[in-house]
């Protein structure tokens, strides 16, 4: 009896210490990069994050044909040091059949079709972009 209940208290114990060190590797991102609100969280993960430059939008295209702007993206390792930017182009035809879908790029010449509502991880950077940027640059929120 005494036995069992040694194991039973070490099992215990060892559930209780893998889910405190789960919950202690849970990342937070900051809201803004080194407390400037210029930088705009967009996406984090696996203590990698990406901001958007605010400074950077530039509207390249407002009319009934189209919606266009371009803006800067960082990104910070998880020691918080800059590792590297890259700039977006997003481009949304006005007219369309899926109000879902916007255009990227990466130098202004090579589109490639996203759907802004995507929940796939690997897109988040480029949505982030596009509905943070958007909003910068036209003063509302996407819809």
């Amino acid at each position: 009896m005494r036995l069992s209940l040694i194991r039973f208290l070490m099992l215990v114990a060892v559930v209780v210490g893998f889910a405190v060190s789960n919950t202690s590797q849970a990342q937070a991102y900051n809201q803004y990069f080194n407390d400037d609100t210029n930088y705009v969280l967009i996406y984090g993960h696996q203590g990698n994050s990406w901001y958007l430059d605010k400074s950077s939008v530039v509207i390249k295209e407002s009319n009934k044909k189209a919606n266009a702007f371009a803006c800067v993206v960082i990104s910070v390792d998880v020691n918080g040091n800059v590792s590297g930017d890259k700039t977006y182009w997003y481009y949304e035809p006005c007219q369309r059949d899926n109000f879902n879908e916007a255009f990227y790029s990466n130098d202004g010449k090579t589109w490639k079709s996203f759907n802004v509502n995507d929940s796939a991880g690997y897109m988040q950077v480029v949505i982030g972009g596009f509905k943070t940027g958007w909003k910068v640059a036209f003063g509302s929120g996407w819809s």
